[in-house]
C-alpha cells in the first residue's frame, strides 16, 4: 500500500499509477536519463477543509508529471523528480570501475536500461 491509508490507493488507481510510471521511466530511459527517484507527497484531509484539499486536488491533477490518488483521508501525490543525469562517459566509467571495485554488486550508477527496471521493481514491490 502506498503510506498510512492504503485504502486510498485503490487496485484500479494502482495500476493506472504503475502504468504512467513504467510509461514515464521508458521516457527517461530513451533519453539516457538516471539518478532519478519517486517523489510522494501524502496531503491529510480535515473535515471542514475537505471541499478545499479536494479542490487542490482537482488543480493538481492538471499538472504534467504528477500523478494524485484521492484517497478517504487523504490525497497523494507522485511524481518523478530528481537530477536526472545524462549517462555518459564518465557515468560510463564510474559504473565501469565501481562495479569492478565491488564486484558487480548492486551500484548506484547502472545505465538507463538497467536504473529503469530497478525502479520500476522498487515502485510495483
Amino acid at each position: 500500500g502506498w503510506g498510512a491509508d492504503s485504502r486510498a490507493a485503490t487496485c484500479a488507481s494502482q495500476v493506472e499509477l504503475i502504468a504512467a510510471l513504467e510509461q514515464d521511466a521508458g521516457f527517461l530511459r530513451q533519453c539516457r536519463l538516471i539518478d532519478y527517484s519517486l517523489l510522494v507527497g501524502v496531503h491529510k484531509k480535515a473535515t471542514e477543509s475537505g471541499k478545499a484539499a479536494a479542490d487542490y486536488g482537482r488543480r493538481a491533477e492538471r499538472s504534467p508529471g504528477l500523478h494524485v490518488i484521492d484517497g478517504q483521508r487523504t490525497i497523494q501525490y507522485v511524481s518523478i523528480a530528481d537530477i536526472l543525469t545524462v549517462y555518459g562517459i564518465r557515468k560510463r566509467f564510474e559504473t565501469f570501475f565501481l562495479g569492478t571495485l565491488w564486484c558487480d554488486r548492486d551500484i548506484s550508477c547502472q545505465p538507463p536500461v538497467k536504473y529503469a527496471e530497478r525502479f520500476l521493481a522498487f515502485v510495483s514491490g
